[in-house]
């Protein structure tokens, strides 16, 4: 391993590190306390944002619970064609340049829809026009190791428009969680990053609640080790994925199956996890199963969150690879770049 490896490792893990510090400090972020609760709630919440901004809706969504509202997280250009002015857009970029989340904030401006911006700076805090309001990010971050300021946002701006209950008491206990490192229940963090050594992941959620978490983790493995990963989720999974599980015996050591676990599952659920792991024992190199620890949803889903964090900066370790820069992604945008300039 390099030296600027190691150096890049080490920055890393400091960063994941910080998750339960950034998710302390956000309830105080600027801007959160001009957001006051509403007579009227909009019909729904849109989250317009990609990569590591968008993965905050995908944790907030389980925390809506039963209220009577829903939140959409939107991964594209513009909106979608139902959004109306009776909706609220939620626009949220960590740099604050990301053009999919410019480009949903020029279209619901167009549409007469209300934006609520959450950024660390960028030409989307340069467009925040009077009377919207400005939720301000720490700047100088990865976008994905900024987990803990944007998710603390988003559920600071759910606080305040009044429809998450207790949020400081189930903001406390996710906090303690996260600072006694990755507890959950399954093989310590650096052992599962040595079986995936080599290997490619299957990450399979039990339930909704652990759905986005998956895509989290996908993100970071994709992100800070470099490798693929794929993601399906139960009960959708019984119904296709575990059919593709027939590959040749020579190349049933490449893949390694985690099943993620909310520890919330219902009996039915439990029993599919059950006969699909005995189902595909003999397709993987190897198969784990990790559960979150804590009471609280957001304590559950935080926990989860960190230890797959944990596990990508492992495996980085393992293969020799910085975790921090991401050259391809900054390749891409230059090339767009240069289309816009031709």
């Amino acid at each position: 391993m390099s030296n600027n490896s190691k150096a890049g490792l080490k920055e890393m893990l400091a960063l994941v590190d910080s998750l339960p510090g950034q998710l302390a400090a956000s309830s105080k972020l600027p801007g959160l306390a001009n957001i006051s609760p509403r007579k009227n709630l909009p019909r729904r919440l849109v989250l317009c944002a990609m990569g590591g901004s968008a993965i905050g809706g995908d944790l907030a969504q389980a925390l809506l619970g039963h209220q009577n509202i829903s939140l959409e997280v939107w991964r594209d250009y513009g909106l979608p064609h139902w959004v109306t002015p009776a909706d609220l857009v939620i626009a949220a970029s960590y740099s604050g340049n990301t053009e999919e989340c410019l480009s949903a904030v020029d279209e619901a401006r167009k549409r007469g829809v209300e934006i609520l911006v959450i950024t660390s700076g960028g030409q989307l805090a340069d467009r925040v026009e009077a009377g919207e309001n400005l939720v301000r990010l720490p700047g100088g971050l990865p976008p994905r190791a900024a987990l803990g300021h944007s998710l603390g946002a988003l559920l600071g701006v759910l606080a305040r428009l009044g429809l998450i209950e207790s949020l400081l008491k189930d903001l406390g206990e996710a906090v303690k969680i996260l600072q006694k490192g990755p507890n959950c229940d399954g093989p310590p963090s650096c052992d599962l990053a040595a079986d995936l050594e080599n290997r490619i992941p299957v990450l399979y959620a039990a339930d909704s609640l652990v759905q986005g978490i998956a895509v989290r983790w996908k993100g970071q493995l994709n992100e800070n080790a470099k490798v693929p990963a794929l993601v399906a989720t139960f009960p959708e999974l019984n119904h296709n994925d575990i059919v593709g599980w027939g590959l040749p015996e020579h190349w049933q050591d490449r893949f390694v199956l985690v099943i993620l676990r909310s520890g919330k599952t219902n009996e039915r659920i439990q029993r599919r996890i059950s006969l699909t792991r005995e189902l595909l024992k003999d397709e993987f190199a190897a198969v784990h199963t990790v559960t979150a620890t804590g009471n609280s949803t957001l304590a559950r889903v935080m926990s989860l969150v960190q230890y797959g964090d944990y596990v990508s900066c492992h495996l980085a370790g393992l293969r020799g690879i910085d975790p921090m820069p991401v050259h391809r992604i900054d390749q891409l945008k230059s090339g767009l770049s240069q289309l816009d300039n031709q």
